[in-house]
């Protein structure tokens, strides 16, 4: 499954037989232009605050071999910009699992720029940690949220098994797949490409 991506290419030996491609936005000043090519056939998107979340979402990969054909490794805090840029190019029948530890704004600050952009993709987040206590505040920083972002991101409970959230997040991209093909149909054909599937990376200036 190992795919060769120049310079961007991130592949520890623990995930080499899990992750088809992993991009990373502090190794390459290519990011965005590699970022760009990959996203329009991606139809889940595995977002993750550090590389050092890769193990802890092994299990959840596996689960979802057939869907994540993209990990973004994409600091909310050190890349706030490029998080913007990952908002303007998902195509609107995607879905995305954010996780990470500690204070994970990566789901909430992604939700902020979709709502600004009049995006409704399914954001799914996942509080990791090496204690129960460590999980317990990342899942507070996606939960106590302000009123407008409130109840916006699909957490996973601490008890709720990897299989049964995987579960939840194939129906999302069901969902999707079928509102998509609404508005496909329902848009004249010169503009479907544009309105749908188009992306606005200029917006942040490459």
């Amino acid at each position: 499954m190992s795919g060769q991506f120049s310079g961007v290419m991130y592949q520890p030996p623990y995930v080499a037989q899990v992750y088809e491609l992993v991009l990373c936005a502090e190794s390459d000043g290519r990011f965005l232009e590699h970022l760009r090519s990959v996203l329009p056939d991606s139809r889940l998107i595995l977002l993750l605050g550090s590389e050092s979340d890769l193990p802890r979402v092994e299990e959840l990969s596996r689960l979802l071999l057939q869907e994540i054909k993209v990990t973004v490794i994409m600091s909310a805090h050190r890349h706030p910009a490029l998080l913007f840029a990952l908002a303007c190019a998902l195509p609107v029948n995607t879905c995305v699992v954010a996780a990470g530890g500690l204070s994970l704004q990566l789901p909430a600050m992604l939700r902020a720029w979709l709502n600004s952009l009049g995006k409704t993709i399914p954001i799914f987040g996942v509080g990791l940690g090496d204690t129960p206590e460590l999980r317990r505040i990342a899942v507070e920083a996606m939960t106590v949220l302000p009123s407008d972002l409130a109840g916006t991101i699909s957490v996973k409970a601490e008890d709720e098994s990897w299989s049964n959230f995987a579960e939840r997040v194939r129906a999302a991209l069901s969902d999707q797949d079928e509102i998509h093909a609404w508005v496909l149909g329902h848009l004249p054909e010169p503009t479907r490409k544009a309105k749908v599937i188009g992306h606005a990376f200029a917006a942040v200036g490459e």
